[in-house]
């Protein structure tokens, strides 16, 4: 009889241990998943989801404004991610009329100045996107996607703006390689997050209804 319980006892310990080790494992399988698929970190594929937003409500946006948005959307996400240092693996430079990430621009430079075009499969891309994604693209395009071109680049390029620190530093030698991790047009993330919270944090978090920029001079 009693060895029978200790068998029992035995098997039941077996299935006890076998079960958090496969709890464990998805879990860890979980943590992967968000890690490795929650946070989508292609700009481009961030992209589509912008476009088609302005699609759906019946407008349109060029590659420069988009370029604007964009840059906009990785700040708020790291002002609401604090532990993050980054939402796009790719990195942005200060070009001579804004901020620019090149591998989005050259992906719609066909465009130039009209407005840009997206296949379905594309808009279908854009909406997979994950929550977190969409969310912030959502608030940013809920807020600035009205305004026009030349008062998006009136706030990047405002006087302590990074755009207009590095521009200002680099203005005359710009080599936009975006490859080299020394360029100096490159415009630093943090700078850039703690520069969004400190002008626009009121608008995001709604004590205030609308941005109206003032027109500075370059």
């Amino acid at each position: 009889m009693i060895l029978i319980v200790l068998i029992l006892i035995t098997l039941l310990l077996m299935f006890v241990v076998s079960s958090c080790i496969v709890a464990s494992r998805v879990d860890e399988e979980i943590k992967a998943s968000v890690q490795n698929n929650e946070i989508n970190r292609n700009i481009i594929e961030n992209s589509y989801y912008m476009i088609k937003l302005f699609f759906d409500d019946g407008k349109e946006v060029t590659n420069l404004k988009l370029q604007n948005l964009m840059y906009f959307v990785e700040a708020y996400y790291m002002d609401s991610h604090l532990e993050e240092t980054h939402l796009y693996d790719l990195n942005w430079t200060a070009w001579n009329y804004g901020v620019v990430v090149s591998e989005l621009y050259q992906k719609y430079k066909r465009f130039g100045n009209f407005p840009i075009r997206i296949s379905e499969e594309e808009k279908t891309i854009g909406e997979s996107l994950s929550e977190v994604n969409k969310k912030c693209i959502e608030k940013i395009y809920s807020i600035f996607g009205e305004l026009s071109v030349f008062e998006l680049e009136v706030l990047t390029h405002l006087e302590s703006s990074p755009w207009r620190v590095i521009y200002n530093l680099n203005k005359q030698k710009s080599k936009y390689d975006f490859e080299d991790i020394n360029n100096k047009s490159l415009i630093p993330k943090k700078e850039t997050a703690i520069w969004f919270k400190n002008n626009f944090g009121e608008v995001i978090d709604n004590k205030v209804d609308t941005i109206e920029p003032d027109k500075e001079e370059d």
